[in-house]
Protein backbone atom coordinates (compact mmCIF):
# COMPACT_ATOMS: atom_id res chain seq x y z
CA UNK A 1 0.00 0.00 0.00
CA UNK A 2 2.83 2.40 0.88
CA UNK A 3 4.47 1.70 -2.48
CA UNK A 4 1.28 2.60 -4.40
CA UNK A 5 0.91 5.81 -2.37
CA UNK A 6 4.52 6.74 -3.07
CA UNK A 7 4.14 6.24 -6.83
CA UNK A 8 0.88 8.21 -6.83
CA UNK A 9 2.60 11.07 -4.98
CA UNK A 10 5.55 10.90 -7.38
CA UNK A 11 3.29 11.07 -10.45
CA UNK A 12 1.39 14.04 -9.05
CA UNK A 13 4.65 15.82 -8.18
CA UNK A 14 6.08 15.22 -11.65
CA UNK A 15 2.83 16.45 -13.21
CA UNK A 16 2.87 19.67 -11.18
CA UNK A 17 6.56 20.30 -11.89
CA UNK A 18 6.05 19.56 -15.58
CA UNK A 19 3.08 21.95 -15.76
CA UNK A 20 5.11 24.71 -14.06
CA UNK A 21 7.99 24.12 -16.48
CA UNK A 22 5.68 24.24 -19.51
CA UNK A 23 4.02 27.42 -18.25
CA UNK A 24 7.35 29.26 -18.36
CA UNK A 25 8.32 28.22 -21.88
CA UNK A 26 7.94 30.91 -24.52
CA UNK A 27 5.44 30.07 -27.27
CA UNK A 28 7.07 28.25 -30.17
CA UNK A 29 4.90 30.02 -32.69
CA UNK A 30 5.99 33.58 -33.37
CA UNK A 31 3.52 34.70 -36.02
CA UNK A 32 -0.11 34.18 -35.12
CA UNK A 33 -3.48 35.25 -36.43
CA UNK A 34 -5.03 35.22 -32.96
CA UNK A 35 -3.81 34.08 -29.58
CA UNK A 36 -5.19 33.64 -26.08
CA UNK A 37 -3.09 33.45 -22.93
CA UNK A 38 -4.39 32.07 -19.65
CA UNK A 39 -2.60 30.59 -16.65
CA UNK A 40 0.73 30.96 -18.42
CA UNK A 41 -0.38 28.93 -21.45
CA UNK A 42 -0.77 30.56 -24.86
CA UNK A 43 -3.07 29.07 -27.47
CA UNK A 44 -2.43 30.38 -30.96
CA UNK A 45 -4.43 30.02 -34.13
CA UNK A 46 -2.44 29.57 -37.32
CA UNK A 47 -3.13 29.80 -41.02
CA UNK A 48 -1.75 27.15 -43.28
CA UNK A 49 -1.66 27.40 -47.04
CA UNK A 50 -1.00 24.18 -48.91
CA UNK A 51 -0.01 24.10 -52.55
CA UNK A 52 -2.82 23.24 -54.89
CA UNK A 53 -2.85 20.07 -56.95
CA UNK A 54 -2.76 21.20 -60.55
CA UNK A 55 -3.13 17.65 -61.85
CA UNK A 56 -6.61 16.53 -62.83
CA UNK A 57 -8.03 13.28 -64.10
CA UNK A 58 -8.55 13.06 -67.85
CA UNK A 59 -12.20 12.79 -68.86
CA UNK A 60 -13.46 9.25 -69.06
CA UNK A 61 -15.90 6.72 -67.68
CA UNK A 62 -15.78 6.18 -63.93
CA UNK A 63 -13.68 9.24 -63.12
CA UNK A 64 -16.43 10.42 -60.76
CA UNK A 65 -15.98 7.19 -58.78
CA UNK A 66 -12.23 7.75 -58.54
CA UNK A 67 -12.83 11.28 -57.28
CA UNK A 68 -15.47 10.13 -54.79
CA UNK A 69 -13.61 7.07 -53.48
CA UNK A 70 -9.90 7.77 -53.90
CA UNK A 71 -9.12 11.48 -53.73
CA UNK A 72 -10.12 11.79 -50.09
CA UNK A 73 -6.70 10.30 -49.31
CA UNK A 74 -4.78 10.30 -52.61
CA UNK A 75 -4.04 13.15 -55.01
CA UNK A 76 -4.99 12.69 -58.67
CA UNK A 77 -1.27 12.89 -59.50
CA UNK A 78 -0.51 9.96 -57.19
CA UNK A 79 -3.27 7.88 -58.76
CA UNK A 80 -2.26 8.80 -62.31
CA UNK A 81 1.36 7.75 -61.76
CA UNK A 82 0.72 4.26 -60.40
CA UNK A 83 2.49 1.43 -62.18
CA UNK A 84 0.43 -0.75 -64.49
CA UNK A 85 -1.51 -3.34 -62.55
CA UNK A 86 -3.81 -6.11 -63.66
CA UNK A 87 -7.47 -6.05 -62.62
CA UNK A 88 -6.90 -8.61 -59.84
CA UNK A 89 -4.11 -6.47 -58.35
CA UNK A 90 -6.36 -3.40 -58.40
CA UNK A 91 -9.02 -5.47 -56.65
CA UNK A 92 -6.48 -6.40 -53.98
CA UNK A 93 -5.61 -2.72 -53.55
CA UNK A 94 -9.28 -1.78 -53.17
CA UNK A 95 -9.76 -4.61 -50.65
CA UNK A 96 -6.72 -3.39 -48.70
CA UNK A 97 -8.03 0.19 -48.66
CA UNK A 98 -11.39 -1.03 -47.43
CA UNK A 99 -10.06 -3.45 -44.75
CA UNK A 100 -6.86 -1.81 -43.51
CA UNK A 101 -7.81 1.85 -43.86
CA UNK A 102 -11.61 1.58 -43.55
CA UNK A 103 -12.20 3.34 -46.87
CA UNK A 104 -15.96 3.64 -47.38
CA UNK A 105 -15.94 2.04 -50.83
CA UNK A 106 -19.15 0.29 -51.78
CA UNK A 107 -18.38 -3.26 -52.97
CA UNK A 108 -20.88 -2.75 -55.81
CA UNK A 109 -18.55 -0.04 -57.22
CA UNK A 110 -15.42 -2.23 -57.33
CA UNK A 111 -15.77 -3.30 -60.98
CA UNK A 112 -16.45 0.28 -62.14
CA UNK A 113 -13.51 1.65 -60.13
CA UNK A 114 -11.19 -1.02 -61.56
CA UNK A 115 -12.39 -0.25 -65.10
CA UNK A 116 -11.74 3.47 -64.51
CA UNK A 117 -8.25 2.73 -63.15
CA UNK A 118 -7.41 0.48 -66.09
CA UNK A 119 -8.58 3.20 -68.49
CA UNK A 120 -6.13 5.79 -67.12
CA UNK A 121 -3.39 6.84 -69.58
CA UNK A 122 -0.48 5.35 -67.61
CA UNK A 123 -2.28 2.01 -67.39
CA UNK A 124 -3.03 1.89 -71.13
CA UNK A 125 0.43 3.12 -72.22
CA UNK A 126 2.26 0.58 -70.09
CA UNK A 127 0.40 -2.19 -71.88
CA UNK A 128 1.90 -1.22 -75.26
Amino acid sequence: MRRAAFFTFLLILLGVLGWRWLAHLPPRVTETDTSVTAAGVTLASQSLALPGDATAFPPGPGIDLLVANCTGCHSPEMILTQPKLAADKWQGTIDKMRKAYHAPIAPADDAKIIAALLALPAQREAAK
